[in-house]
């Protein structure tokens, strides 16, 4: 009976958890970027749209390294941001 009763438990907790993140999802549709802090830890939930917007007037440079397989990978180091492919 344990058992049941902490797998329902879980279910619940998984149910509720859609349902903020489905919040989350349409207050960033409808309102715009949200910011959430949760526990010690502070994010952002924005579209693709708003990402674009936001970094529009900013000018990136990416470090380029050729691989030993030929393929070039491209690193924003202040973002951790790495990128690697076929050229």
């Amino acid at each position: 009976m344990e058992n049941n009763n902490a797998s329902f438990y879980y279910l619940i907790v998984i149910f509720c958890t859609m349902l903020n993140i489905k919040k989350v999802n349409d207050d960033v549709v409808g309102k715009g970027p949200q910011f959430v802090k949760y526990q010690h830890n502070l994010w952002v939930a924005m579209s693709i749209e708003q990402l674009q917007a936001a970094v529009d007037n900013f000018r990136f440079v990416a470090k380029a390294f050729k691989e030993d397989n030929g393929s070039i990978t491209l690193s924003i180091p202040d973002f951790d941001i790495v990128a690697s492919g076929e050229t």
